[in-house]
């Protein structure tokens, strides 16, 4: 069994990689986040020596830190620039050392007979994997095609300029890393109270309330849906400890005992198993060898959209579902705004908390006369601190893509539906 530490773990998608490791018995599953009740699972990962300590200790196979400063406007300010620097840039870089120095012996796959003794893979390296996130805003938004995974980065903005710098740790500590940029995350709401809403989250809130919103049409990208970005995590991490398809050692003579999974047999983790329409999150689970570490791009595929494009998708696909959908939240949005106030408020960031009073039993029905009404306003119109990317893709030019991402929202759609009622 390989020990997984999840730093992180009760955010958007900290949670949902929790979920998606310990559903294979493979795996045993560390969660640690900051203050939690538990000081056995909390951590400091600014503090460079608690780091060492803590993470030597458990000695877990694969570290994946989920852990970030995401407050892009309030990081223009320079104490807030300052403490985004050592959580989004310095603690990376901790974590990837710490990560570096575990040593791993490998895993016998034969208990007995011909091969006993014999380790199968490659994983008694020195050094654990390590993962981590980050970010399209590392880009400037200049280019309208699109991003790959080795065009080099021009962040606008401070909040960019330190997620820059966490990658560019992880990179000079060397190792066995992965880093995952994403864009636009959106999922279960996340267990830790801080965290914030995301963008779907908060549109079907505001729509319970408002007859129409105002939303920027800008910012084109696409959308990464929490689980399956999880999902295909731990599908990026596990083909480091998988071996080829064949019997690979004998109990007897002339009896097989098969020692690895063929590459034909089941996902051992049922998330991957269940139905989800049509496609599976990940659209292809052949492949069995490793995938080289170094810079990633994950979201899920389909059109980019705008803010505006997208929030149109979300009521089209929610009218179809439900034609009397009562979801009831909390959240508002710098990037949409209730056309009827002026509340400055809602400008303040992209992802502002703020209670909108919605009631359990206020039901509005977004097929009649009362559907919220979609705005498309320039950026202009909602001026922040901090600049945004105009053109933000990411191409993933080095994986099986994901499912699109209006499909992911329909299942979000239902999820979300269900907490809620």
């Amino acid at each position: 069994m390989k020990k997984v530490l999840i730093i992180g773990a009760n955010g958007m998608l900290g949670q949902e990689l929790v979920q998606v490791f310990s559903a294979d018995a493979d795996y045993e599953v560390f969660g640690w986040d900051k203050l939690l009740m538990s000081d056995v699972n909390s951590i400091d990962i600014t503090d460079e020596a608690q780091v060492r300590d803590r993470v030597l200790k458990l000695s877990p196979a694969i570290i994946i830190n989920a852990a970030a400063y995401n407050d892009v406007d309030k990081c223009e300010e320079p104490a807030e620039f300052e403490s985004a620097k050592k959580l989004n840039g310095l603690a990376p870089g901790y974590l990837a050392k710490a990560a570096r120095e575990i040593h791993n012996p490998p895993t016998p796959l034969c208990a007995r007979g011909a091969g006993e003794g014999d380790f199968l893979h490659k994983g008694g390296d020195d050094g654990a994997i390590f993962v981590h996130y980050s970010t399209d805003y590392v880009f400037d938004g200049q280019k309208e095609g699109g991003y790959k995974e080795n065009d080099k980065p021009s962040p606008i903005q401070n909040y960019g300029r330190t997620k820059l710098m966490g990658e560019q740790e992880v990179a000079r500590i060397s190792g066995k890393y992965y880093i995952i940029r994403l864009q636009k995350l959106f999922g279960r709401s996340a267990q830790s109270a801080a965290a914030k809403k995301s963008f779907f989250e908060t549109m079907l809130a505001l729509a319970r309330v408002k007859k129409e919103l105002e939303v920027v049409d800008e910012e084109l990208a696409n959308f990464t849906y929490a689980p399956d970005l999880a999902e295909y995590t731990k599908f990026l991490v596990d083909r480091n400890f998988l071996t080829p398809p064949t019997p690979l050692c004998a109990r007897g003579e002339g009896e097989e005992m098969v020692c690895v999974r063929g590459a034909d047999s089941p996902h051992p983790n049922p998330l991957l198993q269940k139905e989800r329409g049509k496609s599976s999150p990940i659209l292809s689970l052949q492949r069995r060898e490793p995938y080289p570490f170094g810079i990633y791009h994950i979201t899920n595929e389909g059109a980019p959209a705008t803010w505006f494009g997208a929030a149109k998708i979300l009521f089209d696909l929610a009218q179809q579902r439900h034609p009397d959908p009562a979801v009831a939240g909390e959240g508002s949005l710098t990037n949409v705004r209730p056309a009827s106030t002026g509340d400055s408020s809602l400008r303040s960031a992209e992802f502002t908390p703020m209670a909108i009073g919605v009631q359990n039993d206020k039901k509005e029905n977004l097929q009649n006369d009362n559907i919220t009404k979609l705005i498309p306003v320039p950026s202009s119109k909602f001026p922040r601190p901090a600049k945004r990317p105009k053109y933000s893709i990411l191409l993933n030019t080095k994986l099986p893509p994901l499912r699109p991402w209006p499909e992911a929202l329909k299942e979000f759609l239902v999820d979300n539906n269900n907490s809620a009622v």
